[in-house]
């Protein structure tokens, strides 16, 4: 289902190559449409900048529901009849506008639970084992030294945990468990590497490349094979190092 910008999407169908349905919104894509199937009827969420969730009917890309609780950039994520989504603000909106974490139910669009954001939400949130749901938080629009990954109750809403950084985080976060602990890989503003463990709430270790730079959009990527973390940073290359490390 390719994507442009203004969003539009496109349903083809592949045993003929040819053009199936197409779908539009009013605002932009930066965020990648996201498939599922719940009782046996398939799905797919896109996102459109301003115009919020829009939740269509497969192959034919029909409307079933959309909401609109701000601008939002990130794909959601998705676990079994429940769509989490998080909001941000764009360089034309207000710096103190309001974002916020949303929880829908899939089918209807129905709000389980809507909570405010310190800071903006730009990336894909995070669905652990430990029954979170966890967003990388910053500015990228404003000025901003802070950055937080910020973690609510799955079911509820009510924030469980919160771990400041001194740059905003704009990473796409990589959730990996190591011994029976949970781990969220995420990178800043500044292109350094950061680890989080969920189990302690503290900053596991802190990669800082050479190459710190003003404006970074580096994303890690986990091998769990060999329990090691990828991480190109802006200019100096890639990085291999281990996913569990303590760092100095």
């Amino acid at each position: 289902f390719p994507v442009t910008i203004p969003t539009r999407i496109y349903s083809f169908d592949l045993s003929s190559g040819k053009l199936h349905a197409t779908y539009s919104t009013k605002g932009h894509n930066e965020g990648t449409p996201v498939a599922t199937t719940f009782n046996g009827k398939d799905y797919l969420i896109v996102v459109g900048g301003k115009d919020g969730v829009h939740t269509l009917s497969l192959p034919d890309l029909k409307l079933i529901w959309k909401s609109n609780e701000g601008h939002i950039d990130s794909s959601v994520n998705i676990e079994n009849e429940y769509v989490y989504a998080g909001t941000g603000n764009e360089k034309e909106r207000a710096r103190s506008d309001k974002k916020y974490a949303v929880k829908y139910e899939l089918v209807t669009g129905k709000k389980i639970w809507k909570t405010e954001l310190p800071l903006s939400s730009w990336m894909q949130p995070i669905l652990t084992e430990s029954q979170l749901v966890c967003y990388v938080l910053g500015e990228i629009y404003f000025p901003s030294e802070l950055g937080f990954l910020y973690c609510l109750d799955k079911n509820t809403g009510e924030p469980k945990l919160s771990i400041p950084t001194t740059s905003p985080l704009v990473g796409k976060p990589t959730l990996a468990k190591i011994n029976g602990v949970e781990y969220i890989y995420s990178a800043d503003l500044t292109g350094k590497l950061i680890a989080f463990n969920l189990s302690t709430q503290k900053i596991q270790f802190v990669l800082k490349p050479k190459d710190l730079s003003d404006y970074s959009l580096s994303s890690p990527t986990f091998d769990p094979k060999r329990n090691l973390i990828f991480y190109q940073s802006p200019e100096n290359g890639l990085y291999v190092v281990d996913a569990y490390r303590d760092w100095e």
